[in-house]
């Protein structure tokens, strides 16, 4: 192997958690003189989706947002609210430019290099992680790698839900939006008495991408999705004229599954592999962030980089919560209108950032009704 296919580190899977770590080694002198392959097919293609998270920073990449805003709401049978983001703002950015624009920056600097095939293996040596790709064979002493393992996919005890949708953005010729606020959830659309909602993002009084959006096991025909979009905007926007200019689909895990046991010494799983996204959001994006940069300065001091990147408490709530959705999947409106109604929006958005403390997270617990939690969290400590 010549020195030309050797280096420090390896990342394989250039969307957001790929390039978040990479920009985030970019920005530390440590890595300068560092030698870091990214490895994806796909880099530099068009990239058909939209990336949300709420922050209380102005976010670092402006030329990527779409939209941001500083009110939402969120309906259901019994609630109607519009609420103020108060401290915080709601991003939702254009994945192709956020991407692009990192891609363009990274090849500027002469420690990152990029190889534009599939991997096919990784195999551990004596001198680190050799990798093979379709057309090229590559030594790394550390492998970030964005794949998700096969055993997840398997049948096992944890809970395993599914963050499923599928989205238009849609142009109408009258002004229809309110583009002040975003819809988080509208329970006033449901399938069958699922745990399903319209989520709408508003970019402009004639645009708004609408998400259809399921938090339960089992994924639905496309036509369930797209009837249920027509009905809200003929019926709850009161619009029969508009056309679609795009759409997107998407399935993302909501799970307890321990990704963390198939970390190696010299492999270290990232992104959804590696248990980035947080199990009863599905978001993760910002938890992308925050992690490339735990992982960069866990690099920079030499500290083990295979930690479980959630808090333990955390861990317990979302697999207690997603146990109750599994049980009680009819029940999901009705939790939410639970939360929304008796919590502060900053006091949710700390509790799910993983930025409480303990009274905040005993405040959350205690708004929701305990017997269903309570027989939760024994399916979890007995499965």
């Amino acid at each position: 192997m010549n020195l030309e296919s050797t280096y420090d580190f390896a990342i394989i899977g250039a969307g957001a958690a790929g390039m978040n770590l990479a920009l985030s080694f970019a920005n530390e002198p440590f890595f300068d003189n560092k030698r870091i392959l990214i490895l994806d097919s796909n880099i530099g293609k068009e990239v058909n989706k939209k990336w949300s998270f709420w922050q209380q920073e102005p976010f670092e990449y402006p030329d990527s947002i779409e939209k941001q805003w500083k009110f939402t709401q969120f309906k259901s049978e019994n609630l109607e609210r519009r609420i103020a983001l108060n401290d915080y703002t709601y991003y939702t950015i254009d994945a192709s430019k956020f991407l692009n624009s990192a891609y363009q920056s990274l090849k500027t600097k002469p420690q990152f290099s990029f190889e534009l095939s599939e991997v096919q293996e990784i195999i551990e040596i004596s001198s680190g992680i050799r990798i093979r790709t379709s057309s090229n064979e590559f030594v790394a002493s550390h492998v970030f790698d964005s794949r998700v393992p096969e055993d997840f996919f398997k049948e096992h005890k944890f809970t395993h839900l599914k963050q499923h949708f599928k989205g238009w953005i849609v142009e109408t010729e009258q002004a229809v939006f309110d583009d002040s606020s975003f819809a988080m959830m509208d329970f006033s659309v449901n399938y069958q008495n699922s745990c399903s909602f319209m989520y709408v993002l508003p970019f402009s009084a004639n645009r708004a991408l609408l998400e259809f959006t399921f938090f339960n096991s089992t994924l639905v025909r496309d036509e369930v999705y797209d009837l249920a979009i027509q009905n809200y905007l003929e019926e709850n926007i009161e619009c029969q004229q508009y056309k679609i200019i795009e759409t997107e689909q998407g399935v993302i895990p909501m799970s307890d599954y321990p990704f963390e046991k198939h970390h190696l010494p010299n492999v270290t799983l990232i992104g959804t592999a590696g248990g980035w996204v947080k199990p009863s959001t599905g978001y993760s994006f910002k938890t992308s962030m925050k992690f490339a940069e735990a992982m960069t300065q866990r690099i920079i001091h030499h500290q083990p980089l295979n930690e479980v990147p959630w808090k333990k408490r955390g861990r317990w709530y979302d697999a207690i919560f997603l146990e109750v959705l599994r049980q009680e999947n009819e029940s999901g409106s009705k939790l939410f209108e639970t939360m929304y109604t008796r919590n502060s929006i900053d006091l949710i958005f700390r509790f799910l950032d993983e930025e409480s403390n303990l009274i905040d997270e005993l405040k959350i617990i205690l708004s929701f009704p305990p017997i269903p939690f309570l027989k939760a969290l024994f399916r979890v400590l007995f499965r």
